[in-house]
């Protein structure tokens, strides 16, 4: 599994991108089968291997392991973070300077300007980059806590 990410890796080099989420699907199974331990050591390695390339890596929808690879990761995206009350596990990004994108998608954003208003009050004062989307993202809409 290792040479095979790898070979991602350098792909990605070569493109000037890299995206990790071919890989999650690689995490999942490691999950399945191996301690957190684990998990966190080929995230380690996957990180490590992309500063290598001079890549950024970001970590997604992954707050478990946060306080363990916060250190290692240059930014964070998130999914759902207020929805789901995790928000303040991505601190250890934001108190570091480093940013957390997240997205959300609760219906009650979309159609309640004051919930959206608490939502992006909530959202700046957590240093958090969150954008308001459809769930079938197809651009219909688009709101950004980052506008006043």
């Amino acid at each position: 599994m290792v040479g095979n990410a790898s070979g991602e890796l350098n792909f990605c080099h070569r493109q000037r991108r890299i995206d990790l989420l071919p890989l999650t699907k690689c995490r999942r199974a490691i999950g399945k089968r191996r301690a957190l331990v684990a998990r966190i050591n080929y995230n380690l390695f996957l990180a490590s291997e992309a500063h290598l390339r001079g890549l950024k890596v970001g970590l997604k929808n992954d707050v478990a392991q946060v306080p363990s690879l916060a250190p290692y990761f240059d930014y964070a995206v998130n999914e759902q973070c207020h929805e789901y009350k995790e928000c303040g596990a991505l601190a250890p990004f934001t108190q570091s300077g480093k940013p957390v994108f997240n997205a959300e998608y609760k219906e009650e954003y979309v159609k309640n300007a004051s919930a959206r208003a608490a939502l992006c009050k909530s959202a700046r004062d957590e240093k958090l980059r969150t954008l308001v989307l459809p769930l079938d993202l197809d651009d219909s809409f688009r709101y950004s806590c980052d506008a006043e």
